[in-house]
């Protein structure tokens, strides 16, 4: 063997052992590579779930609800049974303007309890806290309307809005809300005829309230009061009644590629979807349509004094709408406009059969402003002069409204009341904690008591939180409280409502808004005379 040979063979004996080593060291890293990410999986894990809660989250000494379950915190217990928690939070500590609630993995979310905490996430710092994106999980159904426009779109939207929502406007549906009050009326003057009878009333107002939507927002008969079984009805109620499935919706719908998971709840939201965005541009195409007519004569706001006064109208008249986003807004009212109402009525008349002594009085006052029955209720001017009646609907709104709870994100570091709230830390706006806080209602905030309005607002606007403050408030509130008057007027004036059997326990769950579970059954009887 030559010394070159010699000095080959070395070599690549040398380049041999070279790679093999590194190749039985790569070897060695794979083997050991799953159990390296585990052991540093683990010790994540343990200090999500249990040493950043306790020691280390800037949050930790703030009161919180006890129990909380070591991976789901107080996230689903909350789900469940937020009416109770919020209720009890508000009592515990009247003085905290936070509390903390533990969710998903070690993470915090913080409950606003104080009306200066509130003014800051709703009023003064309003774009720095968005609506979180779990929140979000609604846009999948109705797009990007008003309710999820966020920063400088949500300013502009509601400001091409607010003429369509004004008193001056929203009056002049009062014979629109009339006119399917009565359809009902007549289902129910069926139902009654040879005596008093139990039956469940929530579906019927759902629909009463999804016509008169239809109508007043876009000057269409969706027909729901006659056709319940119509598609867009079955739909909406299927996905209103998900009540956990939404709740569990919402949790992961933040996920990127979530909702194109084929799980049976995604396929009903996008067949949802698919249902309200064709009913929406079949609302539109007909309302351009009529607005093209040269049947209709123009008033001063451009529309036609009969036909083409209704909300949409209005909007069709400014050249700053997309017609995607006018979709969007179609969509908004429909899915959220309409049960928000309904669920307000259902629930009212169920107080009411817990107070018959308010429901009489409620009823005498209506009987004596309107003798001739249902048909001289013909103006917003009349509902609004009934004084007791208007305290009995702002006592009802207070102790059950409809939506108990809504969410915002901090998008930077802001202090509150002293209190640091980090980027990307969840709130929880507390309606019905504030609603019936003692601290701002006094030691009977738990009773049904109309008479706390007589004469007096709330002494502080942020303790009635039903329609929220701010600006962020619901846009629509004048247009529901006359909607609601009407419908609680006429239905009392007639009917006499009682519990289908006394103390009837009527499981609720939350989705778009309280809803009753197995629905909604009371016992109706008409009364004479009216």
């Amino acid at each position: 063997m030559g010394f070159r040979t010699f000095i080959l063979l070395g070599t690549c004996l040398a380049v041999l052992n070279y790679f093999t080593s590194r190749s039985l060291l790569a070897l060695s890293l794979l083997l050991w590579l799953p159990l390296y990410v585990f052991v540093v999986g683990a010790l994540y894990f343990c200090y999500r779930l249990f040493v950043y809660p306790r020691y280390v989250s800037p949050y930790r000494s703030l009161p919180s609800p006890p129990n909380a379950h070591w991976f789901w915190g107080n996230f689903v217990d909350y789900g469940r049974h937020y009416y109770e928690h919020a209720i009890m939070m508000a009592e515990k500590y009247p003085d905290s303007h936070f509390t903390r609630f533990h969710g998903l993995f070690g993470s915090d979310a913080l409950t606003l309890l104080s009306p200066e905490a509130h003014l800051v996430v709703l009023q003064s710092r309003v774009y720095d806290f968005p609506k979180p994106a779990m929140t979000k999980a609604y846009k999948i159904i109705i797009g990007n309307g008003l309710v999820f426009a966020e920063g400088q779109e949500h300013k502009h939207q509601r400001k091409l809005m607010s003429p369509a929502f004004s008193y001056a406007h929203v009056k002049k549906f009062v014979p629109v809300f009339m006119s399917k009050t009565k359809k009902v009326m007549n289902q129910f003057d069926k139902i009654v005829e040879t005596g008093p009878t139990v039956f469940e009333v929530f579906s019927y107002f759902s629909r009463l309230t999804l016509d008169a939507i239809g109508e007043a927002s876009f000057g269409i008969d969706l027909n729901s009061i006659e056709d319940e079984n119509s598609e867009l009805v079955r739909t909406y109620d299927k996905i209103a009644n998900a009540g956990e499935k939404f709740f569990l919706f919402n949790m992961f719908a933040f996920l990127p590629g979530w909702k194109y998971v084929p799980t049976k709840y995604n396929n009903e939201i996008r067949h949802a979807h698919k249902v309200f965005s064709a009913t929406c541009k079949k609302v539109l195409a007909e309302k351009q349509n009529r607005l093209k007519s040269t049947d209709n004569v123009s008033d001063k706001d451009g529309v036609s004094d009969i036909k083409d006064r209704d909300i949409l109208s209005i909007l069709l008249g400014s050249s700053d709408w997309s017609a995607e986003m006018v979709e969007h807004q179609i969509m908004t009212f429909l899915f959220a406009g309409h049960e928000t109402t309904a669920g307000a009525v259902a629930w009212a008349l169920l107080t009411l059969a817990k107070h018959m002594d308010v429901q009489e009085k409620l009823r005498a006052e209506v009987r004596d402003a309107f003798p001739g029955g249902v048909d001289d209720i013909k103006t917003a001017d009349q509902i609004e002069s009934l004084k007791y009646t208007n305290n009995v609907m702002r006592e009802l709104m207070r102790v059950n409204p409809p939506v108990i709870s809504t969410a915002r994100e901090s998008s930077q570091d802001i202090v509150i009341d002293g209190e640091t709230i980090y980027k990307g830390t969840m709130l929880n706006i507390s309606i019905k904690g504030l609603n019936y806080s003692k601290k701002l209602w006094g030691p009977d905030t738990y009773e049904f008591n109309p008479d706390r309005w007589d004469g007096r607002q709330a002494d502080n606007a942020y303790a009635y939180m039903t329609f929220l403050q701010g600006t962020r408030a619901c846009i629509g509130r004048r247009f529901a409280e006359i909607e609601f008057k009407c419908i609680l007027a006429s239905f009392v004036g007639r009917y006499l409502f009682e519990e289908s059997v006394e103390n009837q326990p009527i499981n609720r769950e939350f989705a778009v808004t309280v809803r009753p579970t197995d629905g909604l059954p009371l016992k109706v009887s008409k009364i004479d005379g009216w």
